[in-house]
């Protein structure tokens, strides 16, 4: 077990070793030692999310809520998100409406909810219905106390993703403001960093978001999956915003805005089975 533990820590630190999805599968392995741990499932199941093992960490969250850790909220939702982002939509809205039903204001499940709106407007760019389910979530979200930046940078999206560009530079000017007040160290966090990006460029202050988004690709430690997302958003954004997409990048070249209609972060397809 302590291997185990020490495997696990050496995974939490931003320097991750290169064997870093191996240490996962050689945990999962060893799970009869640890299952009954809730701290040490938590931090698996988050580790694994953000190494992209989506699979282990809905197996090992799944598991851990059929054995005794079945109020723990967070591993539902991340086990909801790793089924969202294996584009397994329903089965993670199911998961997070139940969990909303218990907590109706709890941040984390609204914002998964909104997240998965999101992405079904993305498979169906026709779907209003859908983006306008997406803006409820993200909101609501946004609003309960005390207000946190990221379900506004959210929100500020899909609203301008929506046309509402009134709503959408509104609580970007909100989001740039909460980032500002953050203590030094939280502002140099990647997500942080990449709010205030988007909130420029929302706010049309195309100058200062470009320099925002080449500081963004910047941060250290920053993961080949958080710049794709941002990328993707900034994709998505271009458009509405009538701005380039190559000059919204966090570091690496985007493709031209030709593509920003490239909506899908994972195949529709691929659903896991428990």
């Amino acid at each position: 077990m302590s291997e185990a533990r020490e495997m696990a820590g050496a995974g939490a630190t931003p320097n991750r070793p290169p064997d870093f999805a191996a240490d996962l599968h050689f945990l999962w392995r060893d799970r009869s030692n640890w299952l009954g741990d809730p701290d040490f499932v938590r931090t698996f199941v988050d580790h694994a999310v953000e190494a992209g093992e989506l699979l282990l960490a809905s197996d090992a969250a799944h598991s851990a809520l059929e054995n005794g850790m079945g109020g723990d909220i967070r591993l539902v939702q991340q086990m909801a998100l790793a089924l969202a982002q294996m584009g397994s939509t329903a089965r993670a809205q199911k998961i997070l409406q139940e969990a909303l039903q218990k907590d109706p204001a709890n941040r984390d499940t609204l914002c998964g909810l909104g997240r998965t709106y999101k992405d079904i407007w993305c498979a169906r760019p026709d779907d209003a219905n859908a983006l306008a389910r997406a803006f409820y979530f993200y909101n609501t979200a946004f609003e309960v106390e005390p207000r946190e930046y990221y379900p506004g940078i959210n929100a500020a999206a899909v609203a301008v993703l929506r046309g509402d560009m009134e709503t959408g530079r509104r609580l970007a000017a909100e989001v740039l403001k909460l980032c500002e007040r953050l203590p030094a160290k939280e502002r140099d966090r990647y997500w942080v960093r990449a709010s205030v990006a988007e909130a420029l460029a929302i706010l049309g202050r195309q100058g200062e978001a470009e320099e925002a988004y080449q500081y963004t690709g910047s941060t250290p430690g920053a993961q080949l999956r958080e710049l794709s997302s941002t990328r993707k958003q900034a994709r998505l954004l271009a458009r509405p915003l009538n701005g380039p997409a190559e000059s919204l990048e966090p570091g690496a070249p985007l493709p031209s805005a030709a593509h920003v209609t490239d909506c899908s972060a994972t195949p529709a397809a691929f659903v896991v089975h428990l």
